[in-house]
């Protein structure tokens, strides 16, 4: 009778454990095409990943490890899905289905679709602050404007971005020179767009709260490197500029930027595209 017992007790424990380790499974619909890269973003680390056929592609970011890119390998595929496994101990099934163009291309397992970001005002952690401008070279490119040479060196504005109180500052460089691009350091600071020789000249210098200049400080020959800075949310007047320089160490190929304030009101709200 006691082994009975004993019997009856493990298999409700068993029971209680299954169904507590199946609530871990999340589930979540995708679209990819051929021509764009799909994201999954995790609140914990991927342990494993695996794909239902060979129809999708499949990986993890360099220096992201909680980031899963997907991308068709061929057109009109039979739906499948990917499961996702995190060290955390949850499970992710992905649905997989094919489409000619997608227009969200980042979803999200951190924000459920009723939590939203709705006016980019929700704080962000640090993490999450580095894993957003590790994505942002994923998403199109808003502008090519303003740029700037010197000596076969070209810096271009490529996106401002807004997520959680943050503006995300997406710069390009181009090296088309022989020799590589060492940036030293950078200097951010917003000063009046016109001076006079009679009135002293005020800058005001921001210090930014994260960059992916320390992952990315040389622009090999021939090459291009993106930058993402991060800065807390702030707007400028109409006289005045917001002044982005890059200097190289041991050269004298610096690089500089002005950035007016209708370039920061046009910046893209990206916590939609998020989930």
């Amino acid at each position: 009778m006691k082994s009975v017992k004993v019997l009856c007790y493990c298999v409700s424990l068993l029971f209680i454990c299954f169904k507590s380790y199946s609530q871990e499974v999340f589930t979540k619909e995708v679209k990819v095409c051929l021509s764009k890269t799909t994201l999954l973003v995790f609140p914990a680390n991927i342990k494993n990943a695996d794909r239902g056929s060979a129809s999708i592609e499949i990986g993890e970011i360099n220096k992201v490890s909680n980031v899963l890119r997907i991308k068709a390998s061929e057109e009109n595929f039979i739906p499948t899905n990917v499961s996702v496994f995190t060290d955390d101990g949850h499970i992710y099934s992905v649905n997989v289905s094919y489409t000619s163009d997608i227009f969200k291309n980042i979803y999200d397992f951190n924000i459920s679709e009723s939590n939203q970001y709705a006016d980019g005002g929700a704080a962000l952690t640090q993490q999450r602050v580095r894993q957003i401008a590790g994505m942002i070279q994923y998403i199109s490119a808003t502008t090519r404007k303003p740029k700037f040479s010197n000596g076969d060196i070209t810096i271009r504005l490529k996106g401002i971005y807004l997520a959680g109180g943050n503006l995300f500052f997406r710069f390009g460089i181009h090296n088309g020179s022989a020799i590589p691009f060492d940036v030293d350091f950078c200097k951010f600071f917003i000063a009046d767009r016109t001076r006079s020789k009679r009135t002293s000249h005020m800058e005001k210098e921001l210090l930014s709260t994260y960059s992916s200049l320390n992952l990315t400080n040389t622009v090999p020959p021939g090459e291009d490197r993106e930058i993402v800075t991060v800065f807390d949310k702030f707007t400028i007047a109409d006289g005045k500029t917001f002044h982005v320089e890059f200097f190289e160490k041991s050269g004298d190929r610096h690089l500089k930027l002005s950035i007016k304030g209708k370039h920061l009101l046009r910046c893209k709200h990206i916590d939609n595209l998020s989930n």
